[in-house]
């Protein structure tokens, strides 16, 4: 994937995420804060090492994806640029 083609790939995502955002009216805000307050309560107790474990996954994922994503799109800085002309 070249350089040009990531950052149209963040733009897409940028302009999808404000999109989203912009969604959120004022009215949608206030029709939010006229609902009446749930409570739930919950007598399970305890930490749970399996959900814990599930996140923990999802983070290393994460990073390993962004690792790969950024080796995956440097330049080598020991190897100069080469110009060709296509005459």
């Amino acid at each position: 994937m070249t350089r040009h083609a990531l950052t149209t790939f963040g733009c897409i995502i940028a302009l999808a995420m404000t999109s989203a955002v912009g969604a959120i009216t004022p009215v949608a805000l206030t029709q939010a804060a006229e609902r009446p307050t749930v409570t739930v309560e919950v007598h399970d107790g305890g930490f749970h090492w399996g959900d814990a474990a599930i996140g923990g996954v999802v983070v290393a994922g994460g990073v390993i994806a962004t690792a790969g994503v950024a080796l995956a799109t440097r330049r080598p800085r020991n190897q100069p640029t080469e110009w060709r002309s296509h005459d």
